[in-house]
């Protein structure tokens, strides 16, 4: 398995905290933070949280629990992950659940799109260890989840499927990060 053996070994705990019925919410925190600093170099990149922020003392959203954001080195953000309960994949075919994951997504790049140099901006969501990655594109304004070269248009669905820990959910990361560090390096 390509992620380090501490990364593993926190996966394990955490599989064991949501098989037990526990909400691990802070694991789940820590295990993205870290899978985030294994995969972005620290002298070209920060990784760091934002949380979500009530606006006219509405909760920002029900599902949601913390966003991490990555920046390139001249402080443009490259990719947010937002982290959602582990349940809300087992709930994702609710048209609710979708249309509030899908408004969330839209939120995150359009509050980040004007300040990022890159053409593209990348989220990915995560509900407990499942993962769908989100490309943005900025001269059209259009979202759509990919399947490494294969896009489809977002209505499709929130797809949770692959595992982050798993060969399929490292290699989809491992596809956007390779497309972040392109981009950044043609900025250069």
């Amino acid at each position: 398995m390509p992620w380090s053996k501490y990364l593993r070994a926190k996966s394990e705990r955490l599989q064991l905290d949501e098989t037990a019925g526990k909400r691990p919410k802070s694991d789940l925190s820590a295990l993205y933070h870290n899978v985030l600093l294994e995969c972005f170099s620290e002298d070209r990149f920060d990784v760091f949280p934002r949380y979500a922020i009530a606006v006219g003392g509405l909760s920002a959203t029900v599902h949601h629990t913390i966003d991490f954001v990555v920046e390139a080195f001249d402080g443009s953000p490259v990719l947010f992950l937002e982290i959602k309960p582990p349940t809300l994949a087992k709930a994702s075919k609710a048209p609710g659940i979708l249309r509030e994951t899908e408004d969330s997504l839209m939120r995150n790049f359009r509050a980040l799109e004007h300040s990022s140099a890159l053409p593209k901006l990348y989220g990915v969501c995560a509900a407990g260890r499942k993962i769908t990655c989100y490309e943005y594109n900025r001269e059209t304004g259009v979202m759509s989840s990919f399947m490494g070269d294969e896009r489809e248009n977002v209505q499709a669905g929130i797809r949770w499927e692959d595992d982050i820990m798993g060969e399929e959910g490292y290699d989809r990361l491992m596809y956007v990060v390779d497309e972040i560090e392109w981009m950044v390096h043609a900025l250069k």
